[in-house]
């Protein structure tokens, strides 16, 4: 008998997903009937068939009129779909993603597993990739979707299907970060700063949370902490700083939430003439293995592309399998530099 709150027919999908991926049921086997099926777990034969529906929608079975339904002869159970935009060997802002590639490819491998690479275009309607991946989607090529970085037809092909899919959505831990930043800067003895974040449904409570600890923990006067909502783009970070600057509350430091807004970030310092650390101190987030450029070694709370790349591979693993999954927010690691007064 199968068991809720997951969909039976869900239920029976990916219990022959399992059965295929294992090597119990082999290339070429017939599997039973939906009415001997029906029986054996308990449900009606409707069920049955929605299930054969999404295991013909990976490419897993094929049905014969007159002889019945038969695992796919030619499917490959081992296949991870990459997809992905040409902008991230190009584009700073997408840099992350760069990195993210190589190790999600090197985790697979490890792994045992194959890879297939679909680099798109933002331009999909001329998109060479789309056509590809479709293609490799409806002839049961690959058995799960890796996604970042790509084009609206991409993603209409992916909600269309019922392939486990992943879009890479691990965060670092951002209370942790907020804390982090902010008490080391204290304690370097700055007493105004400006914090500049993207602020959404994910960050913007345990930023605020953070930040309530920090008042309770130091002497701060009101206002002492100020805080910027940013996007993710370098444009955004300068026009930000560059009011911040130039303005009559110009604070003694900046916490910099995302490496390519402090792109931008340090444009505006630059610009404005003011120097690290004698002007405006600054500590920023950072991804190991990128580089800052900057005349001064700046302090930074970095995290690993690698630590995201192998919970989005133990994410599509889990979909595969059918096991649960728990999203990790992973917790950034303080490296001094010189951009804080250290002597």
């Amino acid at each position: 008998m199968l068991k809720k709150p997951d969909t039976l027919s869900n239920q029976i999908a990916l219990y022959f997903e399992k059965e295929i991926f294992e090597g119990r049921i082999k290339e070429g086997d017939r599997i039973p009937s939906t009415t001997l099926l029906a029986e054996k777990f308990g449900v009606n034969q409707e069920t049955v068939q929605t299930s054969f529906k999404r295991l013909m929608g990976r490419g897993l079975i094929e049905r014969t009129r007159g002889k019945g339904t038969f695992v796919r002869k030619g499917y490959n159970n081992k296949t991870i779909g990459i997809v992905f935009g040409h902008e991230i060997f190009t584009d700073p802002d997408t840099a992350f993603f760069n990195l993210l590639l190589d190790e999600i490819r090197d985790i697979i491998e490890k792994e045992g597993w194959n890879y297939k690479y679909f680099a798109t275009d933002q331009n999909s309607v001329y998109d060479r990739a789309f056509y590809n991946f479709e293609s490799s989607v409806k002839n049961g090529e690959i058995q799960a979707i890796i996604e970042f970085c790509s084009n609206d037809l991409i993603q209409s092909v992916i909600k269309t299907s019922s392939i486990p899919y992943s879009g890479t959505d691990a965060t670092i831990d951002y209370y942790d970060f907020t804390i982090q930043g902010l008490s080391y800067l204290l304690k370097q003895g700055y007493k105004s700063i400006g914090l500049i974040n993207r602020l959404d449904s994910d960050s913007e409570d345990k930023i605020k949370n953070a930040i309530a600890d920090i008042y309770s923990e130091f002497p701060l006067k009101d206002g002492a902490i100020q805080v910027f909502n940013c996007g993710t783009f370098q444009r955004e970070g300068y026009d930000i700083a560059k009011k911040l600057l130039t303005g009559k509350k110009k604070p003694e430091a900046l916490l910099v939430g995302y490496d390519c807004i402090f792109r931008g970030v340090l444009y505006a310092i630059l610009e404005t003439g003011n120097r690290i650390p004698e002007d405006i101190a600054v500590l920023t987030h950072s991804n190991n293995g990128i580089e800052i450029f900057s005349h001064i070694p700046i302090t930074r709370l970095e995290v690993n592309p690698a630590d995201f790349a192998r919970q989005t591979f133990e994410e599509i693993i889990s979909k595969i399998t059918g096991k649960k999954f728990s999203v990790k927010h992973f917790k950034p690691v303080l490296i001094p530099g010189k951009s804080c007064g250290e002597k």
